[in-house]
């Protein structure tokens, strides 16, 4: 299959579009009537909707984002031959999620869209960390220690998988790029709240009058 085909492209739209669906601000909006992105670190994820909201509609909302991530690449796996367009729907359906033109490009970090990923294209690792993990949300309470635990375990397994079997090295490099660009994208967006913030505290230390 040539790179860049008509069956390449359409997969890449339809990732693209699948991790745009707003799951956290819609939950938002049905459950509280509000917009997630203004409350609790104005994160429209999994997290931040298990905070706000409440662990049912955190835990639902993570369940459609690993969602998201999954059906991406199975629908790429239909279209396509070969791992290179999964792995770039995958990629892809993080982007959506992050920047979702549904939101005006205010989107999350890609947590668990990066774990349906994983469960798809390396379930051997995924699966079994995930289950691991999952099974502490109920005693550390927080998705995002849970999905930070995924995705820093993820890649040392997959390294070891490599090391011990047949499986390609791209895939532990792939392994290792999704986590870091969900780091990044953590850490950018944390900035930018920290900044936000911290703008809004000295507004309202300005005399007024």
């Amino acid at each position: 299959m040539a790179w860049f085909s008509f069956d390449w492209i359409g997969a890449l739209i339809m990732a693209y579009f699948i991790g745009a669906i707003p799951s956290a601000y819609v939950a938002g909006r049905l459950l509280k009537g509000k917009d997630i992105r203004e409350e609790g670190d104005r994160n429209p994820g999994a997290g931040n909707a298990y905070r706000t909201i409440g662990p049912k509609a955190g835990v639902a909302v993570g369940a459609v984002d690993i969602g998201k991530g999954a059906v991406a690449v199975l629908l790429a796996k239909a279209l396509t031959e070969g791992t290179g367009a999964q792995m770039a729907a995958g990629i892809v359906a993080m982007a959506g999620h992050n920047w979702p033109i549904f939101l005006k490009l205010r989107g999350g970090r890609g947590a668990a869209s990066a774990l349906g990923v994983f469960i798809v294209l390396v379930p051997m690792p995924a699966i079994p960390i995930s289950l691991v993990s999952l099974a502490l949300l109920p005693i550390v309470k927080s998705a995002t220690i849970v999905i930070g635990l995924i995705m820093i375990a993820t890649p040392f397994v997959a390294l070891l998988m490599a090391l011990l079997t047949e499986t390609p090295w791209y895939i532990v490099a792939y392994c290792v790029g999704l986590p870091v660009m969900v780091g990044v994208r953590h850490y950018v967006t944390s900035r930018n709240l920290q900044r936000l913030e911290e703008d809004r505290a000295g507004d309202q230390a300005l005399p007024q009058g």
